[in-house]
Formats: C-alpha cells, structure tokens, sequence
C-alpha cells in the first residue's frame, strides 16, 4: 500500500484484519474468549478478578487488543459458543468429566492459540525473546493455522492442537507439585509461549481447559492422548503422554501465580479481605473454596492472597 493509501486508512480507523487481510475498521478482539472471563467472575467468591502480573488491579476483562474485523469476530464467535455450552461449562460446573466434541472443536482451539500466537507476534515482530532457530516455525505455524481457520485448508498443516483437562490433584505424588495447585488448575487464566531449541508451544489456560499449540515437537516425546481430531473426538479423563517438562512447566506456572500475589500491597489485601468478608456467604460452595481445601488437604497450609 502507497504512503497516500496508508495515511488514508489511518485517518479513518481503517487497518488489517491479522486473519483474513481486509483493509477495514478493526475491533477489539479477546485473546482467550470473553466466555472465560465471565465465567470466571460468575463463580468467584467476590465476584472479581485480578491479573497475576498486576495483582494490586482488579481486572474487568482479558487482554483485547485491536486485531480483527468483525466478520473475523463472528467465525470465531459461532465456535466459542459450541465451546462455552457444549465443553466448558459444563466441565467446569462438574456435570461430566469426559465429553464428545464435534467439528466445532479444532476450530475454536485453533482460533485460541492462533490470537495467542499473533498477538504476540504483532508486539515483537522480531520475537526478540524466541530462540532464532524457532522462528521460521512460528510463521509457519501461523501461516497453517490462519489457511485452517479459513476454511483454505482441511487440516492444521503439522502444526497439532493438544486439549487436556486439568483435574484436581487429590493424592499421591505430590512432592514435585506445589502447594496452589488445583487452586492454579481450576481458577487462573493465562497465556504463554514457553520455548527452547527443543520444544516451542503455545500455551491457553482457560482455567481447567490446556489448549496447547505445538509449534516444535521435542525429539522423542511425542505428545499423545490429547490431539484434537477435525471431525469427532473425545475429551475427558483418560491418559496422556506429554513431553516430561510440561509437567515442570506447570509447576513453575503455578509458583509464579503465588510469588505474583505475595506482592500485593497491604492496602490491596486489605480491599481483598473487605470483599471476601462481605460476601463469605458465596464461600461455602464456590470452586475456589474447593480447590483450597483440597490444597489444603494435601499440603496443610495457610490461604495465600489469590482468592477470588
């Protein structure tokens, strides 16, 4: 596009959809869908939310940067809803815990770490951050996942999209998980790129629901169990075979939510504890609540400052 052209859009709020290129007014697009968030507030015991990386804010929504147009908005709408009533709610309300999905469930996982993916891309073109050995993979991937997303291509080009439930851990083995755990498995949102020379993947939490975009596969540790197929599949309780560092990711993710929230200022915990106290009526039957007896089961310790 000529510099006229671009001042042109520029002057009227025009620019390019990241998904389908066309040159037109762009909207605020969730990265994790917007279902999440509500659902988060929704079941929370004060009805707020706070970010682990600003945990003196409260949070009314996820990050929404202007990335799509609002065509964009509604293909990746009608997926979020099959998402929402089909998967997640009921998932996360505990009716089941192994579900049959339909052609509905690649798309929308795809569209999840595809924003993911973008976004971040979009913020450091140059990935300043990802080994440079990796970089070729990230626009490939982009590029195989954009083609599905389209509807220019029947499958996610090699680059897999793994869905897993995280379960409450209610026993065993639990030296090597931290003491937050299910409190990080049912109630945190989040999103990542972790990478290496040997392994790079898209990470989207959407509390209990991993969607995981594999970028680069690590030598001998196939992942297995959690591929989500193109037409018909199951999700649920079953057994997985993940690269062995996902398991120390986890972990790591789960004490980085702690050490985020042992930074609140006295004067936030405060505002926390008001909040809890004012509506310790909601306490008793709220997933936050079980999960932190659950955590508190296993590990035998006091409340960190993440309750919501």
């Amino acid at each position: 596009m000529d510099p006229q052209a671009q001042s042109k859009v520029r002057e009227l709020g025009l620019e390019q959809c990241a998904l389908c290129a066309a040159r037109t007014a762009l909207r605020e697009s969730h990265i994790i869908p917007a279902f999440v968030f509500r659902y988060l507030k929704d079941t929370s015991i004060t009805g707020a939310m706070r970010s682990s990386d600003t945990p003196n804010l409260r949070s009314q929504d996820g990050w929404k940067p202007r990335m799509l147009c609002g065509g964009c908005e509604q293909r990746f709408g009608t997926w979020e809803k099959q998402a929402a009533e089909r998967l997640f709610v009921p998932l996360h309300d505990g009716v089941a815990d192994r579900f049959t999905y339909g052609s509905w469930f690649l798309p929308f996982a795809t569209s999840v770490v595809w924003r993911v993916l973008q976004a971040y891309v979009l913020g450091d073109p140059e990935m300043s951050e990802m080994p440079e050995v990796i970089r070729p993979r990230v626009h490939q991937a982009l590029k195989s996942w954009r083609a599905f997303l389209l509807g220019e291509a029947r499958h996610t080009g090699g680059f897999e999209v793994h869905a897993i439930p995280l379960h409450l851990i209610e026993g065993g083995d639990v030296e090597s998980f931290p003491p937050n755990i299910n409190r990080y498995f049912r109630r945190v949102v989040e999103l990542d790129i972790p990478g290496s020379t040997e392994t790079s993947f898209v990470y989207a939490k959407l509390m209990r629901l991993g969607l995981f975009g594999v970028i680069v596969e690590r030598p001998g540790e196939p992942w297995k169990g959690g591929k989500i197929v193109r037409k018909q599949g199951t999700f649920g309780v079953s057994h997985y075979t993940v690269p062995l560092p996902l398991l120390d990711y986890l972990g790591d993710r789960a004490r980085n939510v702690t050490a985020m929230h042992e930074q609140m200022s006295p004067r936030q915990q405060g505002v926390v504890d008001r909040a809890l106290e004012a509506n310790q009526h909601r306490a008793p039957g709220s997933q936050w609540m079980r999960a932190y007896s659950q955590d508190a089961e296993i590990f035998g310790f006091p409340p960190d400052r993440g309750a919501t």
